[in-house]
């Protein structure tokens, strides 16, 4: 990922939408989720989400510039107009300035389905595309990582001398800044589970969308973890991965998802459970972290969801006093 494209003027609208979602927190049910609210509810029929909400900071080829990424992504949201345009994003106003006519939705899920679910992840990726981009993700195709070493990269070291797990949880802490902004919403993924006809409410709401109730409920069946899996062959980026291969840029022979697994890469949606899948020990060191990131208050909402937490500040320095607009 190269953040360098948030600092290019122009590609940006008004009123455009990024999704900014850590890894594996229901990135691709959100983006599903805003592509059909955008089309006021009715279900889209996709060849792939991606060419319809880019991920504008990814590279998707060795030597791809930020220029050409800048046209590839205008190129693609072009077909809405005037309308607004949606764009992922893992990246976070650590890494970009916050725009006041950019409206921002940040995904929040708790970090040890995360982590249980990225290892999962690491692993359903094919080793070609691993290997095109030297090696990344670790294990990608070719083994799932065992306890001890998931938890080596996660909390020691990821390969760069750091550890993984403060990547996972910094785009929360950072956005929590802007969390009075009138331009800013978060949404828990546990929140959705619990009722997810009420969350796409709040979501349309925030986009200035006033949809019946029956169009919230057939929208929240639509993209329902069962009809996304039914669907999955159009929701990942496959059709992308052929278009630069059509052109010269990615070798033919490179896939996106493993091909030993061959599973969406979504394969346990909300059944994923971190407390069961990883150790104990990590389980105790992620607490650790988080709740002295966090503190308590923030912590625990990370964790479960429910009630947003307003008024508590991240440990530190900073106050709300400097979140207002």
């Amino acid at each position: 990922m190269n953040p360098d494209i948030y600092n290019v003027d122009g590609w940006l609208r008004p009123g455009d939408i990024v999704l900014s979602v850590p890894p594996k927190a229901g990135t691709h049910w959100l983006m599903y989720t805003v592509h059909m609210l955008r089309a006021k509810g009715k279900v889209q029929r996709l060849e792939d989400l991606y060419q319809e909400v880019p991920w504008a900071e990814f590279v998707y080829y060795p030597g791809q510039t930020v220029r050409e990424r800048v046209e590839y992504v205008r190129n693609l949201t072009s077909k809405y107009g005037k309308d607004i345009a949606v764009y992922k994003s893992h990246l976070s106003p650590k890494d970009y300035k916050v725009r006041d006519e950019i409206r921002y939705i940040v995904g929040v899920r708790n970090p040890y389905d995360v982590a249980s679910s990225l290892r999962a992840f690491y692993y359903n990726i094919d080793a070609s595309l691993s290997d095109m981009w030297g090696g990344f993700p670790p294990g990608a195709g070719r083994v799932l990582l065992p306890d001890d070493r998931w938890e080596h990269y996660l909390t020691v070291d990821s390969g760069d001398g750091t550890p993984f797990l403060p990547r996972l949880l910094q785009p929360v802490a950072s956005w929590w800044l802007h969390r009075r902004s009138k331009n800013v919403l978060f949404v828990h993924y546990s929140d959705r589970l619990k009722n997810d006809t009420r969350e796409i409410e709040r979501i349309a709401k925030f986009l200035q969308l006033e949809l019946p109730t029956e169009k919230l409920q057939h929208m929240a069946k639509a993209v329902s973890f069962n009809a996304m899996k039914a669907n999955h062959e159009n929701l990942e980026p496959s059709k992308i991965l052929q278009h630069f291969q059509a052109l010269g840029k990615i070798d033919p022979s490179v896939r996106v998802l493993n091909r030993k697994v061959e599973q969406p890469v979504y394969v346990k949606g909300p059944s994923r459970t971190g407390t069961v899948e990883i150790p104990q020990s990590l389980r105790n060191k992620i607490k650790q972290t988080l709740y002295a990131q966090f503190g308590p208050e923030i912590a625990h909402w990370i964790e479960s969801g429910g009630e947003f937490p307003m008024d508590a500040d991240l440990p530190g320095p900073t106050t709300s006093s400097s979140n207002s607009k």
